[in-house]
């Protein structure tokens, strides 16, 4: 949730529906008040994109809703689509071609993406900083915090693209940023090891939870951010952890609706994956969404039907 003291009503109710989880909805609503405004500015284009990139709508914008063709400066989140958005083309691209037949030209590709992530990433960070230094002498912590917070979503997707895109071309790629990346080493990694430097990463931004989860809206977007960075990953199946570890940060906050749409996400992938590789739900996956169902029913007396989800596992 973006953490802001004033704004449109549009703001405030987009921001509140990616705090609870429906970052879909936030998208729906978000593009349908762009297209019935008369006038754009840079907060309603800013709420936009990051709906857009929330929902991971790679291929619903166009031209027409590029700020600069009407004279309006890139926002964050319309910077932090833009780098999204092109490690999703490489993501795709890369499910095509086989490691073993990387060519110079794919390899070339794949530089020149990585060079526009990181370009995109920079202007985020610009705005992010910008708008962190001309809060430092206000009382407004918690606006800090949250510029705080985009920083380090900056340096997370940047990290991990490093990491993704050298694995992909099978070699390292300099980068500006190595020295802030958790996985700025120009040594080669084998293929083997893929899964292991993704976990790596996926575990730092674990243990930064931590620290954050006395404040839910100041977690939850990097929680969110992950999970895509996750989905666009060689390894989506990592996606199981974090979710699970999502819904129980929220848990913890009371943010039920945030736990239990986690859960739902998680069960609508996990389906996907049995459907494609024949496989039922790992036994952890259940432990977790029966919690979740516990909590949410059991005020009202009716956990049935959690303890049955909980003990389907061991009766099949």
């Amino acid at each position: 949730m973006e953490l802001c003291l004033d704004g449109p009503v549009e703001q405030h109710l987009c921001g509140a529906l990616h705090n609870i989880g429906f970052s879909q909805l936030a998208f729906g609503a978000a593009e349908s008040h762009l297209a019935a405004s008369s006038s754009r500015s840079p907060g309603n284009e800013d709420v936009f994109f990051e709906a857009a990139w929330r929902a991971q709508a790679w291929q619903r914008t166009s031209a027409r809703e590029c700020p600069a063709r009407h004279g309006v400066q890139a926002g964050y989140h319309n910077s932090l689509f833009e780098a999204l958005k092109a490690l999703a083309s490489v993501e795709h691209a890369g499910r095509k071609q086989s490691s073993h037949n990387y060519d110079d030209a794919s390899r070339a590709r794949t530089t020149m993406i990585l060079g526009r992530v990181q370009q995109h990433i920079q202007k985020a960070r610009s705005v992010a900083l910008a708008a962190f230094q001309s809060m430092c002498d206000s009382q407004s912590t918690k606006y800090s915090q949250a510029q705080l917070v985009r920083l380090q979503m900056c340096e997370d997707v940047e990290g991990l693209a490093q990491e993704l895109l050298r694995v992909d071309a099978g070699t390292a790629l300099p980068s500006p940023s190595q020295s802030r990346g958790a996985f700025g080493s120009s040594s080669r990694n084998p293929s083997s090891s893929r899964k292991a430097a993704v976990e790596t990463i996926c575990n730092i931004w674990h243990r930064r939870y931590d620290k954050l989860d006395s404040e839910f809206a100041l977690c939850e977007p990097l929680i969110s951010l992950h999970a895509i960075l996750l989905r666009l990953s060689p390894h989506p199946e990592l996606l199981e952890k974090h979710m699970c570890l999502a819904a129980k940060v929220a848990m913890k906050q009371g943010n039920m609706s945030f736990a239990r749409g986690s859960m739902q996400k998680l069960q609508m992938w996990a389906a996907s994956q049995s459907d494609a590789q024949g496989q039922g739900h790992p036994r952890a996956w259940w432990i977790r969404d029966a919690k979740v169902l516990v909590s949410v029913l059991l005020p009202a007396g009716c956990c049935s039907l959690a303890l049955a989800r909980l003990l389907l596992p061991a009766c099949s």
